[in-house]
Parts: structure tokens; sequence; C-alpha cells
């Protein structure tokens, strides 16, 4: 049996992550996150303002805080049912509480 070259030798020895691509997943994985800013008492009306004009059939553009990847969205969608009670308005897609909207627009009305 002959002689390995050295080349191919060298490579046997160099470092091993086993690790790695947990790490680049990780790193890939990583967002930074947002904090939720506190909303001004006159922005706030005119946000309960906006919220009381709207009906379902309206298309908006909301822009809110994420409590799950805690960071903002914007979004624009058309609204299926305003709930007071529960103080959450709902879009195609998404469930928004009244609390974590921090500017919204009426768009078009259907």
């Amino acid at each position: 049996m002959g002689k390995m070259p050295n080349h191919i030798r060298a490579k046997i020895f160099l470092p091993f992550e086993s690790l790695s691509s947990f790490h680049a997943a990780l790193k890939e994985a990583e967002v930074s996150k947002e904090e939720a800013i506190i909303i001004l008492e006159e922005k706030a009306k005119e946000i309960d303002e906006v919220l009381h004009l709207i009906h379902p059939g309206m298309r908006i553009e909301v822009t809110y805080f994420n409590k799950e990847d805690e960071r903002y969205h914007t979004i624009d969608e058309v609204v299926t049912k305003i709930d007071n009670y529960a103080k959450t308005m709902i879009t195609i897609n998404h469930k928004i509480l009244f609390k974590s909207i921090r500017n919204i627009e009426i768009k078009e009305c259907f």
C-alpha cells in the first residue's frame, strides 16, 4: 500500500465543527426584535375614531405590534369583522388587538 499524499492527509486534520449548520441556522433565524411603542393619548384618540368608522368590507392599512415575533407589521387588507367586546379587528389573514395598533388608515369602502 502506498503512502497517502500530504495534501490529502492534511484534510484529515482540518478543524471540524459538527454544529456548523446548526449555528448557521440560528444566525439566519436571528431577527432584531422591537419594543412596542407607547401610544400618546392624542394618537390613541385618533386611532379610536378611525376604529369607530371601520366596518366589514373596508380596505384598511394598519401598522400593529405582533407579540409573537415582537415586531411591527404594516398590512393592507379588507376588514372581515370588528369585535368591540374582544377589542379586536379581524382581516382576511390577521387578528389584531386594538391596543397593538400604532397607525390605521381607511383605504377603500366596498
